[in-house]
Parts: structure tokens; sequence; C-alpha cells
């Protein structure tokens, strides 16, 4: 799997190049079992940091190991969008790609991003920033920003 991902499954595959003697596979540090095929799979993998360590050994009694590590993250970033110095802005909790009207970029976590110029006309105004986090979850976040009166009075 990718280093950081949100799978709920996970299907690990292995290759060597001669002939095994045994193969076993150990997740997150609990007790090796044969790993047949050289292949892993799990369902219902929780959030939370992993590895798969395999061990083997070849017909000549050598050893091998081979460790593959991973992050499983289920959980939406949590975005927030608003008016902020005549601009629209948009925060997140953490490393997030944001994309809307006029913006295509990553923030930091608890970046503060801000871009275009809001609305003016009498009226309420939105906006939809989507954001898809490193491990692929996306969330949709709206921001609101009203004016009153032609003289241009703020409502929000």
């Amino acid at each position: 799997p990718a280093a950081v991902n949100n799978l709920s499954s996970i299907s690990i595959t292995f290759a060597s190049n001669e002939p095994l003697a045994d193969a076993t596979c150990s997740y997150d540090g609990g007790a090796a079992a044969a790993c047949t095929a050289l292949t892993y799979s799990r369902s219902n993998v929780p959030e939370g940091q992993h590895s798969l360590v395999l061990n083997v050994h070849d017909l000549a009694g050598n050893a091998a190991s081979k460790t593959v590590a991973w992050r499983t993250d289920k959980t939406k970033p949590v975005l927030a969008v608003e008016p902020l110095n005549g601009k629209w802005s948009v925060t997140s909790n953490e490393s997030t790609h944001v994309v809307a009207t006029g913006l295509n970029a990553t923030i930091a976590a608890n970046q503060v991003k801000s871009w275009g110029t809001l609305p003016t006309g009498v009226g309420n105004h939105s906006i939809t920033v989507t954001g898809t986090d490193t491990a692929g979850n996306v969330q949709t976040a709206i921001g609101y920003h009203c004016v009153d009166n032609p003289s241009g009075t703020i409502c929000d």
C-alpha cells in the first residue's frame, strides 16, 4: 500500500527469484503465520501506523526479511472557508490539496490560504472548496459572504 492511504483492506504480494523453504508474515508485531504464495491480505484495517514483516528461508537455509510500513488514515480533513480582508480564505487541520474557482493549491496544516476577491454585488454569495488530504480523503466546505445594500455594507 501507499505510505499514507485510506484503504479498508490491503493485499501485499512479495516476489522471490528462487524457491523458498518457508515464508511467514507478521502484521503489526503479532505472531508470525505462514504466508502462502508470498501474499498477505487483510480486511477491516483500522486507522493508524501499520507494518508487515515477511521472513523467508531458501532451500539452502539462508534467511531474508522484508518490512513494509504504512499509515492508514480514513478521516476527512476539516476545512474552514470564510471571508478575510476582502478575499476568500481556507484553512485545514492537516496538509490538504484544495480546489475552488480561482484556487488550486496545497496548504499545510493550519495555514491560511487567501485568494480571489470577495463579490461586491448585493446578495448572498458562496464558494465551495474541495480538499483532499494525503491519504485521499475528500471533504467539501462552503464559505458564505453577504452584501446587504447597494453601498456595499457587508452582512457576514
